[in-house]
């Protein structure tokens, strides 16, 4: 299902490029995630900062609606942290670090006049790399997580219009919608059933193309 669906986003993509104008551009930004379900006792969640970049392709679907696209890279992750009774505080036990492949698919919806804008979605991730790591060794968990995540995503932003082109910053929340983990949690040595959310502040720079008339 999840396969099938990310299969005929690039086909809507082509579709929405070749009959209408679009606008391209370029994102990065930082992911400040945190685990967020189950935990073992004695344990708890820390966020930890990661980043995000990839390309935009907005089409309109009328003057203050449109589809976005974004493909994309994302290194993110969190840590489990257990208490230092030595010291009376949390300590580093291991980090949890993800890095997807992701594709976001948002409706945005601008103001009249078009600077300040709100955006929600989804956000499907394909997990090229699934480490742990603590003081000793870092370990490959890519068989006790899930390679494929989805989030909920939900934004508000704001464009500075720069002649044809644009620059425009976003603040973003994510939610997890699916299990990280896909083992029982009782066989899990990292974590059990969690899922990850997270904000993240993005800024990007686009430009218009237009469809060409045909005579």
């Amino acid at each position: 299902m999840k396969k099938n669906l990310i299969l005929l986003i690039p086909l809507l993509v082509i579709h929405l490029v070749a009959s209408a104008q679009v606008e391209l551009g370029i994102l990065a930004g930082l992911d400040n995630a945190l685990l967020a379900g189950d935990k073992y006792p004695n344990t708890k969640y820390k966020p930890t900062t990661g980043f995000i970049i990839g390309l935009s392709i907005d089409a309109p679907i009328n003057d203050l609606v449109s589809l976005s696209f974004q493909p994309g890279y994302l290194s993110t992750g969190s840590k489990i942290q257990v208490p230092d009774t030595i010291r009376n505080e949390w300590k580093d036990s291991v980090s949890i670090r993800v890095d997807y492949m992701i594709l976001d698919v948002f409706v945005k919806i601008q103001s009249k006049s078009k600077r300040l804008y709100f955006s929600s979605g989804l956000e499907f991730g394909y997990g090229l790399s699934l480490k742990a790591a603590n003081d000793f060794e870092e370990i490959d968990i890519t068989k006790e997580l899930n390679k494929w995540n989805i989030s909920a995503v939900f934004g508000i932003g704001y464009k500075i219009p720069m002649k044809r082109s644009g620059l425009y910053f976003e603040l973003r929340y994510a939610q997890g919608l699916v299990n990280m983990t896909k083992t029982d949690p009782a066989e899990d040595d990292y974590m059990p059933r969690v899922k990850l959310s997270g904000v993240k502040i993005v800024t990007g720079f686009q430009i218009p193309i237009s469809k060409r008339n045909s005579n």
